[in-house]
């Protein structure tokens, strides 16, 4: 597992009093990045996000501090958003800012209930405890604030912030994230050199857990395990050390799976009428593996939900065996 990590922050600002507002996405964007936007606006005004330029986004929260309102949003991208743009409506003319990050490494998002503040000068983001408790996290904060003052981030909020204002006589944007293997965050306040009309916010972004991988690891008991998202699983003939690591003859080809459930039953579709071929061996119903000492190849009529493969007999393309001949079975670990 690895921390996510923020590859841009791209920033719209529009000083103009407008009912209709253009969002920049950042120049690169690739599937599965994770977009995350902070939208601060001037003017206690409803607001209608676009839906269909850039494909659908989930609202994360939006709150209202008299003139001050911010919402977050967030997706996963297909990969289109590249250099792209969205617009958003306003239901009142008025001025907006939004930072969009892109974020690498991360699978979801979430955010507590944003807070509050009326005429003060530290706002204050709230705690958050996410869902999926400690990993890799990544841990963001927004905070909108009416008319213009010098902030001072949080302490442990200071080597990323930044400050995005609609103008110099209104709104501003608050940001930063910070990296932290932790299920609890509660971002101390922040300073500002004025009392403002305040809305903080506190984002966690979850670490991507599932990793490609040709094969997963082996328990006592024989059983296969691998990734319950892996439905094809691509396997080298062989067999599959203590430690779960898979070795085979260099001269062997590969053997296609159907499907690996996460309880290590080897399955296959059901309306499949053929049979499944196989490059030397198989594995018995306990998760061993086991090859013929002599055969190149083998034809197994079917898999049973169990993961035992069965053969009911012996077949021509064998090779170097005779047709019913005996075969040396070699149990190559087990």
């Amino acid at each position: 597992m690895a921390f996510p990590v923020v590859q841009s922050v791209t920033v719209s600002v529009d000083a103009s009093s407008s009912t209709s507002h253009s969002i920049a996405m950042p120049a690169t964007v690739n599937a599965g990045d994770i977009l995350l936007a902070f939208c601060a606006r001037t003017i206690n005004a409803t607001l209608t996000w676009d839906q269909s330029s850039l494909g659908t986004w989930t609202l994360l929260d939006e709150a209202v501090q008299t003139s001050t309102r911010l919402a977050a949003y967030w997706k996963v991208a297909d990969g289109t958003e590249d250099s792209g743009s969205l617009t958003i409506t306003l239901s009142l003319a008025g001025r907006h800012v939004t930072a969009v990050y892109r974020i690498t490494g991360g699978q979801s998002v979430e955010t507590s209930n944003f807070a509050t503040g009326a005429t003060n000068n530290a706002p204050n983001p709230p705690a958050l405890n996410p869902s999926w408790g400690s990993a890799d996290n990544l841990w963001l904060v927004a905070i909108g604030h009416s008319s213009d003052a010098t902030p001072t981030p949080a302490a442990e909020y200071t080597a990323n912030h930044r400050t995005d204002l609609t103008s110099i006589s209104n709104g501003t944007l608050l940001s930063s994230y910070r990296t932290n293997a932790s299920g609890a965050e509660d971002p101390s306040a922040w300073s500002l050199s004025a009392s403002r009309n305040w809305i903080a916010g506190t984002f966690a972004v979850r670490p991507t857990t599932d990793q490609a991988l040709n094969i997963g690891f082996r328990a006592a008991n024989g059983a296969l395990y691998t990734p319950s998202l892996v439905s094809v699983v691509d396997l080298p003939i062989g067999f599959l050390g203590a430690s779960g690591a898979l070795y085979a003859p260099a001269l062997v080809p590969s053997i296609a799976i159907p499907f690996l459930a996460a309880n290590g039953a080897l399955y296959a579709p059901t309306l499949d009428p053929g049979p499944a071929t196989l490059n030397v061996g198989f594995l018995g119903a306990n998760g061993t593996l086991y090859a013929p000492s002599l055969s190149p190849q083998l034809l197994v009529p079917f898999l049973a939900p169990n993961g035992a493969i069965y053969l009911p007999d012996l077949r021509k393309d064998w090779g170097a065996v005779p047709d019913r001949a005996p075969v040396v079975w070699t149990k190559i670990e087990g």
